[in-house]
């Protein structure tokens, strides 16, 4: 038999899992802000992950290269999702009462992102779980140039913290 606190956090969790699966879609939500691709920023994702190729860091030669310029890094462009899906990250926090985690997800490299691109994302709940007392949540998301095609697309998988 469970204990009045136990029987209250269930409750909580059933009540969360509730209002998270109201917020699935199979649409994605709005454009989140734009992003400018600097060569500030790639050159300090290069000095922060050690990936420093000439394509990123060297505009001189990457001119004469097959993109014309340089282009940002695969990995610093998906951790930029952090800033274009704030505001569906802070949405989500706010109807839940609680923090979320990134505990893994998919991604898939579409074209380079040249220096002094804009990009944005969107995105949309696709799923949500319940298993041993945490909820799971999967977002699909898509990076594009602003303007232009897709980049990077993929799965964020996130859980209540």
């Amino acid at each position: 038999m469970l204990g009045q606190h136990e029987t209250a956090v269930a409750e909580r969790k059933r009540t969360t899992l509730d209002v998270v699966r109201a917020l699935i879609s199979s649409d994605f939500g709005q454009w989140g802000p734009e992003v400018e691709i600097t060569q500030n920023k790639i050159d300090d994702f290069g000095r922060v992950t050690g990936d420093n190729q000439w394509i990123h860091t060297d505009p001189v030669r990457a001119a004469s290269g097959q993109f014309g310029s340089t282009i940002a890094q695969g990995f610093l462009t998906l951790s930029l999702l952090a800033i274009m899906e704030k505001a569906e990250m802070q949405r989500l926090e706010a109807q839940t009462g609680t923090g979320l985690v990134h505990v893994g997800g998919t991604y898939k490299f579409k074209r380079p992102v040249r220096v002094e691109s804009k990009i944005h994302s969107r995105s949309r709940l696709v799923s949500a779980s319940e298993k041993h007392g945490v909820i799971f949540m999967t977002y699909d998301y898509e990076i594009a140039l602003v303007g232009g095609k897709a980049v990077a697309c993929g799965t964020m998988e996130l859980t209540l913290s």
